[in-house]
């Protein structure tokens, strides 16, 4: 792919066997961008689709082999195949970063899944016949275990806001870490983290009754006394889950139930830029505070569009620059 993209005189020859080819495919070859991985996947998507082409070039360019031959020899049929046999296991992390890295849509509720979902993939490739593919997912099992491995240490928070799916609750929570962990490791999990919702929920309900402690006429009093004695937390969990058809839109549903604050991602760039419009010359002294209000406020009023369908995208520059863009969660 660098010999291609090296100069014009290459990069005309490599069009030539493009167009002799006559492939549908419209996109072009691009080169994988060391800090950014998922380009590896966008690289090796593109250069599948151009397979015919390289080994066209093969037979009419003598210096492509000629360069080739100085570093690791010119791409034979293992060489092809090897790609396209890990190109479905890199795609799931390529589709999770798009997930999870949404800036229009709600994020948080989907972390989790991605995580454990990544997980089982992982642990099946281990198991594969192909001897490169099986170690080289025993290296990512040992990587992944390093930071998720540990029940301790995973955030509660992103287990609780997949719980408050409505689709999931604590049955698919069970389910997925069933999958992950085994014995008495996984249902230890289990109680922690219904434990811990209804320790977080019970403190949350406390400060609502402080705040309307005030109560002159004896009202709050008397509605404690004739509401049920379950919580809001115990009713939800026990509920049946949602049907799954159908397009749900969690946030409005944790905003119309829980009076939550939804959680919100952007884009670093944007995160920058957006700084010079809300502190300017003239609001120089806004306090913290009302800083981080404006800013979130102007991003859920954006956060209307749904996020971009995988199967609608049909072109490989569309594609790309629908992945670009590292987010952090704030």
């Amino acid at each position: 792919f660098k010999y291609v993209r090296s100069s014009s005189s290459r990069l005309s020859k490599f069009k030539a066997c493009v167009e002799q080819q006559n492939i549908e495919f419209k996109g072009f070859v691009c080169l994988d961008v060391e800090t950014r991985w998922n380009s590896t996947y966008l690289m090796l998507v593109a250069a599948l689709k151009h397979r015919k082409e390289f080994e066209e070039l093969a037979m009419k360019d003598r210096k492509y082999i000629e360069e080739l031959e100085k570093r690791k020899g010119v791409l034979t049929f293992g060489d092809w195949e090897f790609v396209h046999a890990i190109l479905p296991f890199l795609k799931l992390f390529y589709d999770a970063t798009i997930c999870i890295s949404g800036s229009s849509y709600v994020t948080s509720n989907m972390y989790m899944f991605e995580a454990f979902r990544i997980r089982i993939r992982i642990k099946q490739m281990c198991a594969s016949k192909d001897v490169s593919i099986s170690m080289m997912t025993k290296n990512m099992k040992n990587k992944y275990d390093k930071y998720w491995g540990n029940p301790s240490r995973l955030n509660m928070l992103l287990l609780f806001t997949f719980v408050l799916h409505p689709r999931y609750k604590l049955k698919v929570m069970h389910w997925l870490i069933n999958q992950r962990f085994y014995g008495v490791v996984a249902s230890n999990l289990k109680d922690k983290v219904e434990s811990s919702m209804r320790l977080l929920f019970e403190e949350y309900n406390a400060q609502l009754n402080e705040e309307a402690s005030e109560d002159p006429y004896g009202y709050n009093h008397f509605f404690k006394s004739t509401r049920s004695h379950k919580y809001e937390l115990s009713k939800y969990l026990e509920e049946a889950l949602e049907e799954s058809q159908g397009d749900l839109d969690v946030l409005n549903r944790w905003k119309l139930n829980l009076v939550a604050i939804p959680v919100s991602t952007v884009t670093s760039k944007s995160a920058f830029s957006t700084k010079g419009r809300v502190l300017d010359a003239y609001r120089s002294s806004l306090t913290p505070q009302m800083v981080e209000t404006l800013i979130c406020t102007q991003d859920w009023l954006k956060g209307t569009l749904s996020p971009l369908s995988l199967n609608e995208i049909k072109d490989f520059v569309e594609l790309e620059k629908f992945e670009q863009g590292n987010t952090f969660f704030f």
